[in-house]
């Protein structure tokens, strides 16, 4: 169980670090539209945790897709969710919906 949680740990650290890079590179590409820094942490780290989820599947073989279609699939979703956000402030309402 030890070793076990010990690469759960480093993991956990790996994922959390990737999630700073992705973080500081999102904001000098979209500056301010990129949100608070709650949103931006948030966001990080939501898709670097899938992100390493769907290629460690695509590693191991359980999705047939070619490697520059994962690329690009990758790429899409980081360009997708980057201004996600969930600030009161700054969240568009949606219809029928009072805040």
């Amino acid at each position: 169980m030890g070793a076990s949680r010990d690469l759960d740990r480093r993991r956990r650290e790996t994922i959390r670090e990737y999630a700073r890079i992705v973080r500081r590179t999102a904001r000098k590409h979209f500056g301010d539209a990129l949100g608070s820094q709650t949103d931006a942490d948030l966001t990080s780290l939501a898709i670097v945790a899938s992100l390493a989820e769907l290629i460690m599947e695509w590693l191991q073989g359980n999705l047939a897709v070619s490697r520059e279609r994962l690329i690009d699939h990758c790429a899409a979703l980081v360009v997708a969710v980057a201004l996600v956000t969930s600030e009161p402030s700054r969240a568009k309402k949606k219809p029928g919906r009072n805040r």
